[in-house]
Formats: C-alpha cells, structure tokens, sequence
C-alpha cells in the first residue's frame, strides 16, 4: 500500500494450512492508525488459503480477515471470533469453496461491502458460495451509498453476489441506495431470505419441512397495500384471498372493510371472489379491494 497506483505493489499468495491451524493477531494489520486485522489483502492482489484452520485475534480485532483483492477460502475452517465484528469484511472478490466453515463474530459471519478508502480502491465487491460443503453464520449485504469522511471518496459500484449453494444461517440487507447484482439462487438458510436479496427470476420461499428457507423460480405480478404495509404476490388470485375480511354480522358494509389496494406489475390471468361466501350471513365475510391496472 504506497497511496498511489503509480508505486502500488501486488502479490499472488497461496497458503496451504496443510491441516494445520493459523493463529492470527500475532500482530494485527492494517493502515498506521487502524491496526485491527487478523490479515489484509489490498486491492489488486491475490489471496488463496486452503486445507485448516484459523483462530485466534485480539480483543482489538475488527475482523479476521479484510479484503480488498481477491480472496479465495478453500477447506478451511474459521474457529469463533467473538472479539471482532465481522469473521470475514469483503470489499473485493470473495469466493468460498470446498468445506469451508465461516461462524459469526459478534455481528457477523461476512460483511460485503462497497465502502472505499480511496479511488485506487474502485472495485467490484463480490461474494460467490457455489459449493454445498460451505457453511456460513449471517452475511450483511452493505446497500448504503457512504463518503469515507477522510479523503472523501464515494463508492461508485454496486455489491455482486452469487450463492447457488451452501448452508447459511441469513442473509440480510443494510441500506437501500445500491441495486445489487445478481443475488441468491439457491443454498439453504435458517431465515426467509429477504426478496431484495433473490436474482432475478426467483423469490423466498417457505419453510421445508425440516424449518429450512431457500429460493424457488417464480415471478411477482402483482403487489398489494394494505394499511401502508405492501406485500407482493405470484398471482392476483392470490392478493385478494389475502386481503383482510370483515364480519357482515357485526352490521359492517363493503366500504367498512379495511380496504386493499392492489397494483398490477405486469400482465395477469385471474379469477376471483371479492368477499367470502359462507352460506350464512352470521359468518358471511366482507372485503373492500380497490385494483389499479
């Protein structure tokens, strides 16, 4: 790290643990004032770990490891890092492989974000899991446009992420300024995965029966409003089965209902009750759906 591109110098470091275990913090790294790493891998270059495990940190630690370049995690188990914040802060490329094990520190397991120290910095900030053996705590996916308040540098890019496959405990967005790349289209998770989250051409699924979440192919149609909390739905058939009821026998009318409103997304097929036919009027049920086209 020199500060300028012009006097910059990268490597290209394979490690092989060699089943062995990387105790990090002996010492921290990291710039003259912020020495809070277990490693740092600056932007442009290359780090490939595989085959063991890492422990240890300070209680000064942020993060077991910063990344900035590439970084490539293979077979390799991270022990609890409580002390720090993140296990793994990704600011570059950042692919897990083989049986990989990233646990949370005290708020996460990875933080993927755009945040940039300076415009030497500008890149591509993406994590890809693409193995079934990874196994990850949350992951928090930084969607917030930020200015560094030192050198006062933006982050122009926005977060690519790519998971097909893995078990992860949650994925989870902070801030809504970025539009992410790509997204989750498969894996299992022990929380709904967020639909901001999903690629295109799929969205959250429900529970398995083993209390598990993923992602299906599927597409929302229409979305519907009802007092000021919007939820999307695959079809509008679907909307207004959802959409709240009221009790004729409490002596209430159409336009006492709590009214939905739902607005279309794109073209639909459908066909529908507005209302719930019960054969009594003393569970007869009421609703009040306005459709904007």
């Amino acid at each position: 790290e020199t500060g300028s591109l012009d006097t910059w110098k990268i490597q290209n470091v394979e490690i092989d643990l060699n089943g062995k275990t990387l105790t990090l913090g002996h010492p921290l790294v990291g710039s003259n004032n912020t020495k809070t790493s277990g490693i740092r891998v600056l932007a442009y270059s290359k780090l490939s770990i595989r085959n063991g495990k890492v422990s240890g940190l300070g209680s000064n630690a942020l993060r077991g490891i910063q990344n900035y370049g590439e970084l490539v995690v293979e077979d390799v188990v991270f022990e609890e890092m409580t002390s720090a914040y993140d296990t793994l802060g990704n600011f570059g490329t950042l692919e897990l492989k083989g049986n990989t094990t990233v646990p949370n520190g005290s708020e996460s397991a990875i933080l993927n974000s755009t945040y940039m120290y300076s415009d030497d910095s500008q890149v591509p900030v993406e994590l890809k899991i693409e193995e079934a053996g990874v196994k990850v705590g949350k992951i928090k996916v930084d969607m917030t446009e930020s200015t560094h308040p030192q050198t006062g540098v933006t982050n122009e890019s926005n977060p690519v992420i790519t998971i097909s496959s893995g078990e992860i405990e949650e994925i989870i967005s902070e801030g809504t300024d970025k539009e992410l790349v790509g997204g989750v289209t498969g894996g299992t998770f022990e929380v709904k995965v967020p639909e901001e989250m999903c690629a295109d051409g799929f969205i959250p699924s429900e529970a398995n029966d083993e209390g598990k979440y993923s992602v299906e192919v599927g597409e929302y149609l229409v979305e519907m409003t009802v007092n000021g909390v919007t939820t999307k739905y695959e079809t509008i058939n679907e909307a207004v089965a959802n959409a709240p009821v009221a009790s004729y026998a409490e002596g209430k009318a159409g336009s006492e209902a709590t009214k939905a409103t739902i607005k279309l997304l794109d073209n639909v097929e459908g066909g529908f009750d507005v209302g719930v036919e019960t054969g009594s009027l003393d569970t007869w049920k009421i609703q009040n759906v306005e459709i904007d086209l």
